[in-house]
């Protein structure tokens, strides 16, 4: 057997264990993995006598819905511009798509492909949910200043964990000596685990805070086992959008 007479099956199984197939295409799930452990699929399907798609078919676009973001068209391709010229493919209307000219340039365009995904998908999301925390940020500063006063606000303390100092978002001296402080987090995975890993390591100190408080933005946007993660390493979850206001009058009591 020739190497230009090898099937698709063969060329791919080697390389990939999870591939479906139907007739002259196939359906890979790579080993690139998105932020929030999903892989990367990609498409191939013959597109001449040799040559051969393949593409996302938008798989990418679609874990940014997955996690409610819908960026605009204008900035989703301006981000896929770099990765597009770095890798030599191409990105088109929320689809990542290279051809192979032939059989043997099939797994190396898979992977071009899935690589491309991931950097776009990964950058957009750390972008858009960097961008928020900022806002959620800025929610929180205005919000304690109001309620507990520029005097006993600290933003972005150095807290004492078990094992290490961690910054968060705000710390706030309640009345009768009590202490509250605030994580501000998104729901990103580059937001969520490091706020629980910080948060969990203050909470298994001896002498923590009396409140432990996790900010999210719109809870009925989030999974339901993350924010129970994240309720796991605090006293609450609040949303700064909802019941914020209340949990804070109630704090200064």
């Amino acid at each position: 057997m020739t190497i230009a007479s090898m099937s698709l099956r063969e060329w791919l199984s080697p390389v990939f264990a999870e591939v479906s197939y139907s007739k002259d295409a196939a359906t890979i799930q790579t080993h690139c993995l998105h932020p929030d452990g999903q892989s990367v699929v990609v498409l191939v399907h013959r597109v001449g006598t040799s040559r051969w798609r393949v593409t996302d078919a938008g798989n990418g676009w679609g874990v940014l819905r997955d996690h409610f973001l819908n960026p605009s068209p204008r900035s989703a391709a301006g981000r896929a511009e770099k990765i597009a010229r770095t890798m030599g493919v191409s990105y088109h209307e929320g689809e990542w798509v290279t051809v192979a000219e032939n059989v043997q340039q099939i797994v190396g365009s898979v992977l071009l492909i899935a690589n491309a995904t991931q950097a776009w998908v990964d950058k957009m999301m750390t972008e858009t949910h960097h961008s928020r925390s900022e806002i959620i940020e800025e929610k929180l500063k205005i919000s304690l200043y109001e309620i507990f006063g520029l005097k006993n606000t600290t933003l972005s303390p150095e807290v004492r964990g078990e094992n290490k100092m961690h910054e968060l978002s705000a710390l706030v001296s309640l009345p009768n000596k009590k202490i509250a402080v605030f994580e501000v987090v998104t729901p990103h995975p580059s937001s969520i685990y490091p706020a629980y890993t910080k948060m969990m390591d203050v909470k298994s100190r001896g002498e923590r805070p009396d409140y432990m408080e996790m900010v999210v933005e719109n809870t009925e946007e989030w999974k339901s086992e993350d924010i129970a993660l994240l309720r796991s390493a605090s006293t609450s979850v609040i949303d700064i959008n909802g019941s914020f206001s209340g949990r804070l009058r109630a704090l200064a009591c």
